[in-house]
């Protein structure tokens, strides 16, 4: 499949369907030690449910910034590339050496952000404080929209840093006490399985999912959309300041190479046209039904 970037990347095509060691999702302990991830999900401290009254409308000059970031899938990164293409949605894909140089306002050229699955730890020491900071700045501040699949949602959540300060770990988007805990589906254990896991939506629809060590994410008040058999939420969308954020454990976006590195067999098709909706429902605020 060929995938006609609209880019400011310099990574190479044959570069971006590299399949990244290991290929599965992870919260990352390459930036926190694994002792320090909670066995308990925090509830966000201050973000509004979905109904609150949405900002007013931003202008943006590119629809999505695709965070290619080390220790981050490049292959689901392509797949993230495809789908906006096949919706006529502009993006650029950002390295962490780019995003360590960008500038607030140059991050607040997006309609939103988008970051694929991976190793979010590595990611998230990949970048410098400050470019951190910024990150959240240009979601809570200037309105930017924010989908974070898997490591995308672990790098999310976490403390508010102090005034003039940083994260300490990913962005802090979401205020919570605690970093996210991992989603154990056969409570095992185990927090890098790569499964298919049936999800239901809220608008009644049941799909089996590509899940790989994903997160549990916080019960938000009108902002589940989606759980997990058991109950527990799979995907979310709150406002956080100015920004709208979508965060999903599962990988509606999963590429197919990655189901079959894993040996998994997906009993309805890909999924592509629900991570269609997440970026399409983000960038525009809209938010999708919910539980």
């Amino acid at each position: 499949m060929k995938f006609p970037f609209n880019r400011r990347s310099t990574l190479s095509l044959a570069g971006l369907l590299a399949l990244v060691a290991a290929s599965g999702c992870n919260g990352g302990t390459s930036a926190v030690a694994s002792s320090s991830i909670p066995t308990t999900t925090g509830t966000p401290s201050t973000p509004a449910p979905v109904e609150a009254p949405a900002p007013a409308q931003r202008t943006y000059a590119v629809d999505a910034a695709i965070f290619a970031l080390s220790g981050l899938s490049d292959l689901d990164a392509a797949s993230v590339a495809a789908i906006l293409e096949g919706s006529g949605r502009t993006y650029e894909l950002i390295s962490s050496a780019e995003l360590n140089n960008m500038t607030l306002d140059e991050l607040a050229r997006f309609g939103m952000i988008i970051v694929p699955g991976g190793y979010g730890g590595q990611a998230s020491r990949s970048l410098t404080p400050e470019a951190r900071e910024k990150v959240r700045l240009a979601v809570v501040e200037r309105g930017v929209g924010y989908v974070g699949f898997c490591a995308g949602a672990f790098v999310a959540v976490g403390p508010t840093p102090p005034a003039g300060g940083a994260p300490e770990y990913g962005f802090s988007i979401i205020p919570a006490p605690k970093l996210l805990d991992y989603f154990y589906p056969f409570k095992d254990g185990n927090d890098d399985t790569a499964a298919s896991l049936p999800i239901k939506l809220a608008d009644g629809t049941e799909r089996s999912l590509m899940f790989w060590g994903g997160p549990a994410l916080p019960e938000i008040s009108g902002g589940v959309i989606a759980r997990y058999d058991d109950g527990t939420p799979a995907m979310i969308q709150t406002r956080s300041g100015a920004g709208f954020i979508t965060l999903t454990g599962p990988h509606p976006e999963g590429p197919s190479e990655w189901k079959a590195v894993a040996g998994i067999t997906d009993p309805d098709g890909d999924d592509f046209d629900i991570a269609s909706k997440l970026f399409e429902s983000t960038l525009t605020q809209k938010p999708l039904q919910a539980y």
